[in-house]
């Protein structure tokens, strides 16, 4: 190839190759390069021509090497320019795709190599096959639809499938083994340290549990979610990795209040230290301004109630406070129809009105499941109106999600990461408490006693951080609020438990 050119200054521009001499002391330097990449060979002065003057003509010989004819006449030719053998790195190759986006395509079976031994082995006339066995036959995949004895192939005792299909059955098959998992099974694989491996997030485990609050029971099998597989710390301080979260995926049936409005009434007659008074006037409530020893004014109001919480929503709303919660009493009793569950936690907390009616929520469970639920350490933010905010850690063998671990927008950090399960279910890359439509239908929960399917409100154990008796929920619509909806309301949820 001939490359022609003639620059003054002892540099030649040839297409993408780029040929510059340099003076060294006693030679030229000769750089020939292109792409990056260049190699250079030293011409002795006696070959180099006359001081300053240029390359008339470069001549890229067969060999690699290079001829060069200067302005005067003179000649050179270079040692081989070729670079050292081996293989070019990736990022100094030129003109590759940016990307390598796949095409959606299919493939017979044929083309996917060993694909068909891996569900079905080739037909054997020396062996028996029962219905639904498959087989490769003359290439492709047949399913026996009746019981075919050992002899030739019979085309009318078989029925042609599919990779996809036997697959999509065979997928169904592992899901119908998941949702029946013994408790045994499930703790095996949460300490096995390999929950990841033989769960999915999304996977459902059936848990029967009866319903003990109707006059004739109803057992549920009742459907929990693997919703987040992480760490967890155990009631001892002992943190457990790859530990199963389950969350149920169908909201209790019997209504609990979060926490009951807290109408103790006050018996004494002066004031203690303390302990603060709430009058009661017709629907109005309010906080009394009282000392220590002052006569209590009963005969000013309606009723007068006492408690350890200064607020007077508290005494006509609950408190939002998930550690004293009537909620949390129950989802960690096992208490049966007639015997309350609930005990007092504080002065002034009262009884839901429903608590010798509606049997603690463990006690649905058979003592097989109950055995594999343990307690784990739960972190909940405080309220600022009277507990003075930051976290609260409490031991829960179950618990409400908290805005957090639904992959809401959080008013305080540290109640728990986003659970995988509500990432998916809603699609979500950043928490979100759902303006968008489509985020509001993902997040629509149903109860479980209920054929027709409507949604309900869902508590969350988090409180709306501003007031003493508000409640994070889900709305039946599927976004979620802090506002207007008090932890008095009797409500359905959403229990969560960990196995490790």
């Amino acid at each position: 190839m001939n490359l022609s050119a003639t620059l003054g200054a002892g540099r030649v521009v040839v297409n993408d190759y780029v040929i510059s001499l340099t003076r060294l002391e006693n030679a030229s330097r000769l750089t020939v390069s292109r792409g990056g990449e260049a190699q250079s060979v030293d011409i002795p002065d006696g070959a180099r021509g006359s001081e300053g003057r240029g390359i008339a003509r470069a001549v890229f010989n067969a060999n690699d090497t290079l001829t060069l004819t200067f302005t005067d006449g003179e000649t050179f030719t270079t040692p081989s320019l070729r670079g050292p053998a081996g293989a070019s790195s990736w990022q100094d190759i030129g003109g590759k795709p940016a990307a390598f986006p796949p095409l959606q395509h299919s493939h017979p079976l044929s083309d996917l190599t060993g694909a068909g031994a891996l569900i079905a082995s080739t037909f054997d006339a020396q062996k028996t096959y029962l219905p639904g066995c498959v087989c490769l036959f003359e290439g492709a995949l047949y399913r026996f639809t009746e019981t075919k004895a050992p002899g030739a192939w019979d085309a009318a005792k078989a029925a042609p499938t599919s990779l996809g299909g036997e697959l999509e059955a065979h997928t169904a098959f592992i899901k119908a083994l998941k949702a029946g998992l013994t408790p045994i099974q499930l703790r095996f694989i949460a300490q096995s340290g390999r929950a990841r491996e033989y769960l999915d997030i999304g996977d459902v485990i059936h848990i029967p549990w009866t319903d003990g609050a109707p006059a004739a029971p109803v057992t549920y099998q009742y459907p929990f979610t693997v919703a987040h597989i992480g760490d967890v710390t155990d009631a001892r301080g002992e943190l457990h990795r790859g530990a199963v979260f389950l969350q149920a995926l169908c909201a209790t049936p019997q209504p609990v209040a979060f926490d009951a409005a807290e109408t103790e009434p006050a018996v004494e007659a002066n004031a203690q230290a303390g302990r603060y008074y709430i009058a009661k006037d017709g629907s109005a409530f309010s906080l009394l301004e009282l000392n220590e020893g002052d006569p209590i004014p009963y005969a000013a109001h309606d009723a007068v109630f006492v408690n350890t919480v200064p607020s007077a929503a508290v005494a006509q709303n609950g408190y939002n406070r998930w550690s004293l919660s009537a909620v949390r009493q129950w989802l960690n009793s096992d208490a049966p129809k007639g015997t309350s569950w609930w005990q007092s936690t504080h002065p002034g907390d009262s009884c839901p009105a429903n608590a010798s009616a509606v049997p603690g929520f463990l006690s649905g469970f058979n003592p097989e499941w109950r055995a594999v639920f343990a307690p784990v350490r739960v972190s909940t933010a405080l309220n600022t109106a009277v507990d003075g905010g930051g976290l609260e850690l409490t031991n829960d063998t179950f618990f409400l999600p908290s805005l957090e671990q639904v992959c809401g927008v959080p008013q305080a950090q540290g109640e728990g990461e986003c659970w995988d399960w509500w990432k998916l279910k809603t699609g979500l890359a950043e928490p979100s408490n759902g303006s968008a439509s489509d985020t509001r239908a993902a997040r629509r929960v149903t109860s479980i006693d209920d054929p027709n399917g409507n949604a309900v409100i869902l508590p969350l154990r988090s409180a709306f951080l501003t007031h003493p008796h508000f409640l994070w929920r889900i709305y039946r619509e599927g976004y979620i609020g802090g506002v207007s909806y008090v932890a008095a309301y009797a409500s359905r949820y959403l229990p969560a438990c960990v196995v490790f």
